[in-house]
């Protein structure tokens, strides 16, 4: 059970990641709390293989505000060609964080 509270709604991120992966060009997504209580936010993952990545986050966040409350949007979308696994072939979230403090920084 991945669920969570952000600004008062309880919110499950599998609802928010079906929201993206029903999106043209997205092959797999993955939404991660960053912090906890009243200042938790989400932070989006998305794969889109070869496809060019200009412009995606924007069309993105575009369609979710058309489909998701607020509180369930991503803060950020970070577009990648592949999401990262760990040898079990299970998504590294340690790595997503990483990528996600590291692109924040610049």
């Amino acid at each position: 059970d991945r669920q969570l509270k952000i600004d008062g709604y309880r919110i499950e991120p599998v609802e928010v990641e079906a929201a993206l992966r029903d999106e043209p060009g997205v092959l797999d997504a993955v939404v991660v709390p960053l912090g906890q209580g009243p200042a938790a936010r989400l932070i989006a993952f998305v794969a889109v293989g070869d496809s060019p990545a200009e412009g995606v986050a924007s069309t993105l966040r575009k369609a979710l505000a058309a489909r998701l409350p607020a509180a369930m949007r991503p803060q950020r979308i970070h577009v990648l060609e592949h999401l990262p696994l760990l040898a079990a072939n299970k998504i590294d979230t340690e790595a997503l964080r990483r990528i996600d403090a590291g692109r924040r920084v610049r």
